[in-house]
């Protein structure tokens, strides 16, 4: 095959459950110049030799084996050797829907964007139940440059977070050295991608059409385990984007975009995580790191006049951090608690 428009790279881990059904999913496309790189991460139970079984079958398919690194090693190796113009991810328990390569690679050419995003649907499976997300982000079909992608930034972040949501241009990528924080293990590795990615980031393609199912799966998840790790990524993507926001003029222009963002990415993640129940901590032990976290910079200087805004924007959001602010912790903890318990499983 000569080199193909689009790579898309799957890490493969343990997952001879659900690897057929996601990989079905890529190779039937509406879309002829693409390949399919699966990056095997020292699966042990059967998933190694599926990937190598699909590859014989289908010559767009490469099989990349390594040794256990986790997902970000995975996706970093399957980025050095992509050979596409795009880049495309998918998990390897999700779903690509009809068109998904078709449509946005067609966008992205059509308007020589940096970057094209589309929109997601997650389904939550649990003891064989299937619950399907009842809200969509709702945005209009438009193409940003300039400000325009300041302006409308906290619609591009509240799209999704995930790295499968975005149609990306390898030359960026490898220009700039953009790669996944390999010592990040339990979250927000899409996030730190996607916020180096943006800083290189001239012309943004939205699409709101639901092109991916994110399958979240009780047994096949690490989202109820607990780890300092996922702090520690949270903290680090803060800070990064904290950096990014300073050198545009999203907080005092667009006033309310910046703390919408903040609370919603970084505020209830980090109440979240400590209401896990397998955090090792005591409340009194969880309000002080709270209070430890509340310290930062990015939360002193936020303004009356942001405030307000965010209030109009999101009152839920205005209600959980003014309370993070004034440091009423306790009562953002039973807020957090019941809306994560009451409102939806799928948030």
């Amino acid at each position: 095959m000569n080199n193909p428009i689009v790579s898309v790279i799957v890490p493969v881990y343990n997952s001879i459950k659900y690897l057929n059904t996601a990989v079905d999913s890529i190779l039937s496309q509406d879309f002829a110049s693409f390949e399919l790189l699966l990056v095997d991460d020292g699966s042990s139970d059967g998933s190694e030799h599926l990937c190598d079984e699909i590859a014989q079958k289908d010559s767009r398919v490469k099989v990349i084996h390594k040794e256990n690194g986790g997902m970000c090693s995975a996706r970093n190796v399957g980025l050095k050797q992509a050979k596409g113009k795009y880049i495309l991810f998918c998990d390897n328990d999700d779903i690509y829907l009809p068109h998904l390569m078709r449509d946005n690679v067609a966008l992205a050419e059509e308007n020589t964007a940096d970057i094209v995003k589309y929109s997601r649907l997650r389904v939550h499976i649990d003891n064989g139940n299937k619950t399907e997300e009842k809200y969509i982000y709702q945005y209009e079909p438009c193409v940003l440059s300039g400000e325009d992608i300041y302006a409308k930034y906290s619609i591009q972040r509240n799209i999704s977070s995930g790295v499968w949501c975005n149609l990306y241009r390898k030359d960026i990528i490898l220009e700039h050295n953009i790669f996944f924080p390999e010592d990040f293990r339990f979250g927000y590795e899409d996030m730190y991608f996607n916020i180096e990615y943006y800083k290189y980031v001239n012309k943004v393609v939205l699409n709101p059409k639901v092109y991916y199912h994110w399958i979240q799966r009780d047994n096949h998840s690490t989202t109820k385990k607990f780890s300092e790790n996922f702090i520690y990524a949270l903290e680090v993507c803060l800070e990064k984007e904290w950096s990014f926001i300073k050198e545009t003029d999203i907080v005092e222009q667009y006033k309310g975009t910046w703390e919408d963002i903040l609370t919603n990415y970084y505020v209830f993640g980090y109440y979240l995580a400590l209401q896990n129940p397998k955090a090792p901590y005591t409340k009194k032990q969880k309000i002080e790191k709270l209070k430890k976290f509340r310290n930062q910079e990015c939360f002193n200087v936020i303004s009356k006049e942001s405030m307000k805004a965010l209030k109009k924007l999101n009152f839920k959001r205005y209600l959980i951090l003014n309370l993070f602010l004034k440091n009423y912790h306790s009562l953002n903890m039973l807020i957090m608690d019941f809306y994560s318990k009451h409102v939806s499983k799928i948030v």
